[in-house]
């Protein structure tokens, strides 16, 4: 029979070794040293595998065919509606437009936006053509909610020459108040 004995490395396996961890450990380390923490540079990225759930809110990628604009606060007084913000559109073609805005007021009423979308007049002076959404906060649907966000939504084709998109608001506002946390957004759909 014949006996097991305890196993002991030569020098050379033990050197080998050593060199084999020391390399590992010095790409790992150049590794993190030349790429700064969660950057993918463009050569790691593979044409078309990245989806929106890969960007950050508001982050739009280059060559999109999508605009969008926030705004700061405005002020508003009475029942009459005013500009709140516009958002130029130079490209012709359909898009799918939707807009934000968060009433500010300790006591809201019949607070009202409305978007409207309204291509270029014509060099012949006809009237171009325009839609809208409107969305209404009714103060009994408010529920104790005195900052509520309205939403509105909706599909618009410009012609050759693009057109505006504008945001109005009002109705409610009796004592004042503003609409915050404004934003307009457009995606031009394919072709």
């Amino acid at each position: 029979m014949r006996s097991t004995g305890r196993f002991h490395p030569s020098p050379a396996l033990v050197v080998a070794a050593i060199a084999l961890l020391v390399s590992l450990a010095g790409t790992g380390v150049a590794a993190v040293a030349l790429v700064p923490k969660n950057s993918v540079g463009s050569a790691q990225v593979i044409d078309g595998s990245l989806q929106s759930r890969d960007f950050g809110a508001g982050q739009v990628l280059a060559g999109t065919e999508a605009v969008s604009k926030s705004f700061g606060p405005v002020n508003l007084a009475g029942d009459n509606l005013s500009s709140v913000g516009s958002l130029p559109i130079a490209k012709p073609g359909a898009y799918v437009i939707w807009a934000k805005a968060q009433v500010v007021n300790p006591a809201v009423g019949s607070a009202q936006c409305k978007l409207i979308a309204r291509g270029i007049p014509n060099g012949g002076g006809g009237t171009p053509d325009a839609v809208s959404a409107s969305s209404i906060l009714d103060a009994t649907g408010a529920a104790g909610n005195t900052s509520p966000t309205l939403w509105m939504t909706l599909v618009h084709g410009f012609a050759s020459r693009g057109g505006s998109i504008e945001l109005v608001c009002g109705g409610g506002f009796h004592g004042g108040g503003a609409v915050r946390d404004i934003k307009i957004t457009a995606v031009r759909l394919g072709d």
